[in-house]
């Protein structure tokens, strides 16, 4: 029992990892969205982000807002120029703002970041939540070490 208990928490915390806060509100609308690995990243492994969204009309500028928190110690959040971090003007069509980093060392706990991006009128445009595991540890096979766990549980 426990280890069903345990495998369920563990998929359902997964496919919460990353997530569309504006599909209310905001006027892009996201069309694809993961983030791999899904919630648990090892130093110096590669975390890829897949974005796609769909522009229903021309933006010119605007914002963008990071807010981040570490072990639930919230950080100031950085405001910088949309255009810094994507094309502008952001023309209507489909797009596609994937892109992958690799996990710096040093970091150990729960990461939770959101992005928002906001026109020049303060609209929201995009907004993305994540919540990531940092292990510390260097890259490893952890779908491998979960199984032995649940196999020796």
């Amino acid at each position: 029992m426990i280890k069903v208990l345990a495998l369920v928490t563990l998929l359902t915390f997964a496919s919460a990892a990353i997530k569309d806060c504006g599909s209310d509100t905001a006027l892009f609308k996201i069309t694809e969205l993961s983030q791999d690995p899904p919630s648990s990243v090892a130093t110096g492994q590669n975390l890829s982000l897949t974005l796609k969204y769909t522009v229903p009309e021309k933006v010119i500028g605007g914002r963008s807002i990071t807010s981040i928190t570490y072990n639930y110690l919230p950080f100031k959040p950085t405001e910088e120029d949309l255009c810094i971090n994507t094309e502008c003007p952001i023309t209507p069509g489909e797009h596609d703002g994937s892109t992958w980093y690799e996990w710096p060392s040093g970091l150990s706990g729960v990461v939770d970041s959101k992005v928002e991006w906001h026109d020049l009128s303060n609209n929201l445009l995009l907004c993305i939540e994540s919540k990531l595991t940092a292990t510390g540890m260097k890259n490893t096979n952890q779908s491998g070490q979960l199984a032995k766990y649940l196999r020796n549980a």
